[in-house]
């Protein structure tokens, strides 16, 4: 009998241990964010989503804007149905769209990289407007979904300073009956395809090919950071930095230099606060890069961008003047088309 009875007690204790762990397990995926869902597609490419979710938890899902047309910019914030509110981070994106220029409707089911957003949500970054010096942190508070031609996908994580792609898919080809597409409106295909594309993209634009591989070409990351040199690097720090799939970093002061090697996109344009005015001003300079030669550097000199790690070096002179270099490794090359506008600023 005492056998038997210590027996159960450990066979208790066992059960009871496994239950921990499977709550701590459970407590764990249940970690909660506040997000909110917006939508975007590329200026000059109108786009108009069906229908389109985010599914979050066992059965709970978060709706993609939908019913109207969007070409705001490619992963620029758009429209959103209610405020972010705390739920797990997504796992999967359903959602079907009709791509206007070219007539046609795409749609998929797409696991998203939920380890990868949890990981971004929980690092965040310090908040811009905080003024008491105490770190204050901050997170992201919008999931952009991005819908384009050949069907592909973008998606962003968006907070206050910060935007940042973590994911492409591309979606095949579908149909859908029109009439439940567009039940309120226009009936015939052909006539709201021509009307809503004309009002919304100038003749010269739609005589221009599709470049189908310059939003995914435009996601590629390399591993890489921007770097000051030079006698003015004690009184330059970086402000903003905007990429061409719009990435985007707005930095607060004491972190303005003290950048750390990851994963980016190609920079379109760096801003860098450098001096003070006679009038207390700061001078602000803003670097823009041509598109066509940032590509052919990046991609000349990280010929193996899995394991490479490169600097973009703004490098000035004692006059103030300044080159700019891309170095990877023992290779580097300056690059000779960027326009630089100097202006003040209050900050």
């Amino acid at each position: 009998m005492v056998k038997k009875t210590g027996f159960n007690i450990i066979r208790l204790l066992i059960i009871g241990l496994l239950q921990l762990s499977i709550t701590a397990c459970n407590s764990q995926k249940m970690k909660k964010f506040e997000w909110a869902v917006s939508d975007c597609a590329p200026k000059n490419y109108p786009a108009s989503i069906y229908r389109g979710s985010l599914h979050y938890g066992d059965k709970s899902g978060a709706a993609v804007p939908n019913g109207k047309i969007i070409n705001n910019g490619w992963g620029n914030k758009g429209t959103v149905y209610s405020r972010a509110t705390p739920r797990e981070v997504p796992h999967r994106l359903d959602i079907v769209w009709l791509s206007l220029r070219e007539d046609k409707f795409y749609g998929g089911s797409f696991e998203l990289p939920k380890a990868k957003m949890e990981q971004l949500f929980e690092e965040g970054f310090l908040d811009l407007y905080d003024k008491s010096n105490e770190n204050v942190k901050i997170t992201y508070n919008e999931i952009i979904i991005g819908v384009g031609p050949g069907g592909v996908i973008g998606v962003w994580l968006h907070g206050i300073g910060f935007n940042i792609q973590v994911a492409t898919f591309y979606g095949e080809e579908t149909e859908v009956d029109f009439a439940s597409f567009n039940p309120n409106g226009i009936k015939d295909r052909d006539r709201f395809v021509t009307e809503i594309t004309a009002g919304r993209v100038s003749p010269q634009e739609l005589a221009k090919p599709i470049d189908f591989k310059s939003w995914e070409t435009k996601a590629k990351t390399f591993n890489w950071k921007p770097k000051i040199e030079g006698d003015i690097v004690d009184h330059a720090f970086f402000t903003e930095l905007i990429y061409y799939n719009n990435d985007l970093e707005i930095l607060v002061k004491k972190l303005a230099n003290n950048f750390t090697f990851r994963n980016r996109t190609i920079p379109k344009s760096i801003y860098i606060n450098w001096a003070r005015s006679p009038d207390g001003y700061r001078l602000k300079s803003e670097f823009e890069f041509d598109e066509k030669e940032m590509f052919d550097v990046f991609n000349e000199l990280f010929t193996e961008p899995e394991t490479q790690q490169g600097e973009l070096i703004f490098k000035y002179n004692a006059k103030k003047d300044v080159d700019v270099f891309l170095k990877v490794g023992s290779n580097q090359k300056q690059l000779q088309k960027v326009t630089l506008e100097t202006f003040k600023s209050i900050h």
